[in-house]
């Protein structure tokens, strides 16, 4: 259930990013799957976003995850999604705010400036 998804997505951001960035995985969250482990994007079969974070197949395999696992197993679907959080994070040296860190999720790790005011 949804409150079940929330505290899970809480847990691992804290653990993996710090307390500071848990408010912003919940919202990514909330907004891309509704706090579902069983969401699916639209898209090809096979190529849509999936899960909490609504990981796609491409970034899946950059970061080196399996996104069949990601499809069918909520908690690796957080860790995937936390873990794209962190590949954000990275490209920007460590200093990122809510928004850039949202912008990220959306257009991707070399995407995201070019939305950037």
């Amino acid at each position: 259930d949804e409150d079940t998804v929330k505290t899970l997505v809480a847990m691992v951001a804290g653990k993996e990013l710090g307390r500071s960035w848990v408010s912003t995985a919940i919202a990514i969250a909330r907004r891309e799957s509704r706090l579902r482990c069983d969401a699916l994007g639209r898209g090809l079969p096979g190529q849509e976003a999936a899960g909490v974070f609504q990981v796609k197949p491409v970034a899946a395999e950059h970061l080196k995850l399996d996104y069949e696992r990601i499809r069918t197993d909520c908690i690796y679907s957080i860790y995937a999604g936390i873990a794209h959080m962190k590949a954000c994070l990275s490209s920007n040296r460590n200093r990122m705010n809510n928004r850039q860190m949202k912008l990220c999720h959306v257009y991707g790790i070399n995407g995201w400036r070019l939305r950037y005011d």
